[in-house]
């Protein structure tokens, strides 16, 4: 900090690489009802950065970029500009999916990746490295699409020292048509045990639940609970009604927030839009979208008038 510049300058050298594998699946025509592709795709990917200190460069927006299918793949184990992790790593990953041979859609993908630390990681946010071992948690994660306009989603990371999963999650969804869905999702996550002075613990286990639904020919019901089983506690809630006339909409949401202190939010939010012209009222639309993923408005903005900028 007594310095008036600070700052570093480091190569980073990376290797991407892949292979992709294909057949025919006729053993799945009976159950998709169409032709369809498996393929194999091995891949590695190398990522090499020197070691520099950055002790004495202040820390002010750079957090842990976290441990997910992507972040193994990449070259910064960090988000933002004040840190550049130091790497001798090299992360080896398996993809399998299902296409339809016609249209190539995707109807299903599996994968597995795990990475190796050659020499160990020595740049950390404020002292600490996170994932310090020579060999990472092993990633999997799946996704499946039905007919139907049903998904299921799953993820795990497996700590093999331990032999068992330290995060997991679940999603399903089914989505027929534009404006109709219903979700579920689950997430746990365990942590390890620090330096044998406790078993580990659980520290999230997490039920959500939400969707939307027309309920008469011009109303549309929103919906949202999240439960957390640590607590025994509702996290959060939502309940919304949207009306949709010819030429203008009615918008109401109710929604509840518990955070980490414990203290409850509540908002009520109703907004009244004349399509193509102005709005009163507070918008709940972002409260919706955030709630309830997947949603949009029923009354669509008109196009802009060609003499709106007109000069």
């Amino acid at each position: 900090l007594n310095q008036p510049i600070q700052g570093f300058a480091l190569p980073t050298l990376s290797l991407d690489s892949g292979l992709a594998f294909e057949r025919d699946a006729t053993e799945m025509k009976g159950f998709f009802a169409r032709d369809m592709i498996v393929t194999m795709e091995p891949r590695a990917f190398y990522v090499y950065t020197p070691f520099q200190s950055q002790a004495q460069t202040p820390l002010f927006d750079t957090a842990d970029a976290g441990f997910g299918i992507s972040q193994i793949f990449s070259e910064n184990t960090f988000v933002g500009n004040d840190r550049v992790a130091d790497n001798n790593k090299l992360t080896m990953g398996l993809t399998s999916r299902i296409l339809e041979t016609n249209t190539g859609a995707e109807r299903a993908t599996a994968t597995l990746a795990q990475r190796q630390d050659f020499t160990g990681q020595r740049v950390g946010l404020n002292g600490t490295i996170q994932n310090p071992t020579r060999y990472s948690d092993t990633l999997g994660a799946s996704t499946i699409r039905l007919l139907g306009n049903f998904n299921v989603d799953l993820f795990g990371q497996y700590n093999t020292q331990l032999n068992r999963f330290v995060q997991s999650s679940v999603g399903a969804g089914w989505r027929p048509t534009p404006g109709r869905s219903l979700n579920f999702a689950y997430r746990n996550v365990w942590n390890p045990p620090t330096n044998g002075t406790n078993s580990g613990v659980t520290q999230t286990d997490q039920y959500n639940a939400f969707g939307e639904w027309p309920v008469f020919k011009k109303y549309r019901l929103l919906g949202l609970w999240g439960y957390d089983a640590l607590t025994a506690k509702t996290l959060n809630t939502l309940v919304g009604l949207q009306y949709d006339a010819d030429c203008w909409t009615a918008r109401f949401a109710y929604s509840q927030a518990r955070n980490t202190s414990q203290i409850t939010t509540t908002q009520v939010l109703f907004q009244l839009e004349f399509r193509g012209f102005a709005s009163v009222g507070n918008n709940p639309v972002d409260v919706m979208r955030l709630n309830v993923p997947g949603y949009q408005p029923i009354a669509k903005p008109l196009p802009p008038s060609p003499y709106e900028n007109y000069q």
